[in-house]
């Protein structure tokens, strides 16, 4: 094995460290819990009250907070290479391009501007499917966060279930049932790392690595 292989395989492991803390899982086992209402409430014809709307926001700020003031200070900090960093940043790209996308396709179907009947139902129903599934599998892999493959599984088959199932239930509740159960295994998981991560991690004071 060369060096540069060697400070590639060194690297990757540095960045999954990222991931033992469980906060990450228990970020986006929250984020698929706060959803599945959201969507519930609109199939309903109900307008989304604002707080379930701001807790996304709220979600991603106490995220943030836990990273910075409590795992940061048990762990360090670690500048990555140039190739980790342009992984980084294309995945950003991807996630807010496609939050982008998804908003405005929501505007239109607000608006009832997308064409209606049950076969644009059916090609917006493998869009949606193919879209859920390529974007998370792409941002999976230039983190290299396995759970956002299973993220996109979930949310790719979610409204299909639904779109299959609601003529006779009369309910997109099995889709929605299936998006709290993923989120609570995720959350269970990240809580479960999260306290494993407290007890073997000590908080250290000026732990800093700098990767060249």
């Amino acid at each position: 094995m060369d060096n540069k292989t060697k400070t590639s395989s060194i690297e990757l492991r540095l960045w999954l460290t990222n991931y033992e803390d469980g906060l990450t899982d228990m970020f986006f086992g929250c984020f698929l819990t706060i959803t599945g209402p959201n969507q519930l409430i609109s199939w309903l014809g109900h307008e989304v009250p604002v707080y379930l709307n701001l807790g996304i926001l709220v979600l991603i700020g106490t995220y943030l907070l836990l990273k910075r003031y409590i795992a940061q200070p048990r762990t360090g900090t670690v500048r990555y290479g140039t190739r980790r960093r342009k992984k980084r940043m294309k995945a950003l790209i991807i996630a807010v391009s496609a939050q982008v996308f998804t908003a405005i396709v929501f505007y239109f179907a607000v608006k009832h501007l997308l064409p209606q009947g049950e076969r644009s139902g059916l090609i917006s129903l493998i869009i949606e499917f193919l879209f859920f599934l390529i974007v998370f599998s792409v941002i999976g892999y230039y983190t290299d966060y396995k759970w956002f493959y299973f993220i996109g599984v979930i949310m790719a088959v979610a409204w299909p279930v639904n779109y299959i199932l609601q003529p006779y239930l009369h309910s997109v509740l099995p889709g929605i049932i299936l998006q709290l159960d993923a989120g609570l295994l995720m959350l269970v998981i990240g809580l479960i790392r999260f306290i494993v991560f407290l007890r073997t991690h000590p908080k250290q004071e000026d732990l800093n690595y700098e990767k060249q």
